[in-house]
């Protein structure tokens, strides 16, 4: 009788060590893939900012080049308020170079 329950403790013992080393192996597991999983946010936050980016630059390019169509520049300033968090001083020297009552390279000197 005290043999069986020996062995029923031993068996119990050997269940909770199992147990405890497949809690261990859990945790690591958990952390690497949170590990990973933030890895991965961080690369698309850096594709969405070049692609951002490339944008962006496009847009600017459109602005400073001879405009192709009538208020091309002055369609292109609500893009630029927003990409760039302009405050209304900008946007009205923006505006300002769209309409022609200041040239660019003014304006740059301006601000």
């Amino acid at each position: 009788m005290i043999t069986r329950q020996v062995r029923l403790l031993e068996h119990a013992r050997e269940l909770l060590n199992e147990s405890e080393a497949m809690n261990a192996r859990l945790i690591e597991q958990t952390k690497l893939l949170k590990d990973e999983i933030r890895r991965m946010e961080r690369d698309r936050e850096r594709e969405n900012h070049l692609a951002n980016t490339e944008y962006l630059k496009d847009i600017i390019m459109k602005f400073i080049a001879p405009e192709k169509v009538t208020d091309e520049r002055g369609h292109l300033i609500p893009v630029l308020t927003t990409m760039l968090k302009l405050n209304n001083d900008e946007v009205n020297l923006l505006s300002q170079v769209a309409e022609g009552k200041v040239f660019l390279l003014i304006a740059v000197f301006k601000s």
